[in-house]
């Protein structure tokens, strides 16, 4: 099985500018959203499958909830998320994670992925997290483009990761990335190998 790719946010970095598409409004997370919630993280399979249990111990549960819980609505469906998690390293070191990221279906096409993601990042930065990451799955390549394009760079230890296909080597062409796919928390875990 392939491992999911790590990539971090650069912590000299801006955000992005972003801004979000008519008729969608971004929203802090709210017991009432919890049904809607689910409805959203349960659409298709990417996900897996969700009940009110599963949502409580993997995102409601997380230190930096609910504040660190960014929803997208349109029309009175919630059709975007993603989440911040404190992921602070056993030497002590401040880090967050952004997570659970989702768009609808429906919805795909029109930079709310980006936008949420982006909210996360600003999150992390104005509550002094200075090393951000986030973890994907190599199947998830639209995922992927948008993280590199927000300015995540991928840690790469393994060329059997999953992420050396030809899609991925179109994917990751021409970027120059600062990290040189070493891990900023973890320096002792020095990269294998380099796709630049």
């Amino acid at each position: 099985m392939p491992q999911q790719l790590k990539m971090w946010w650069p912590e000299e970095k801006s955000t992005p500018k972003h801004c979000l598409s008519n008729g969608y409004t971004l929203k802090g997370f709210k017991a009432d959203y919890k049904d809607k919630f689910l409805q959203l993280l349960n659409e298709g399979a990417d996900l897996g499958s969700w009940d009110e249990d599963k949502l409580e111990r993997s995102i409601l549960s997380n230190a930096l909830s609910p504040q660190g819980i960014f929803l997208i609505e349109h029309q009175d469906s919630i059709v975007a998320t993603a989440s911040a998690y404190d992921r602070t390293s056993p030497q002590g070191e401040k880090a967050g994670e952004l997570g659970w990221v989702k768009v609808s279906e429906k919805h795909r096409g029109k930079g709310l992925g980006f936008f949420v993601c982006a909210e996360v990042i600003d999150f992390f930065k104005a509550n002094g997290y200075k090393k951000i990451f986030l973890t994907t799955d190599h199947w998830r390549k639209a995922a992927v483009k948008t993280y590199l394009k927000l300015g995540f760079e991928p840690e790469i230890h393994d060329a059997s990761s999953g992420f050396f296909g030809k899609n991925y080597r179109k994917i990751f062409s021409g970027k120059k990335f600062q990290q040189n796919f070493a891990s900023p928390i973890y320096p002792e875990r020095k990269p294998h190998i380099s796709i630049l």
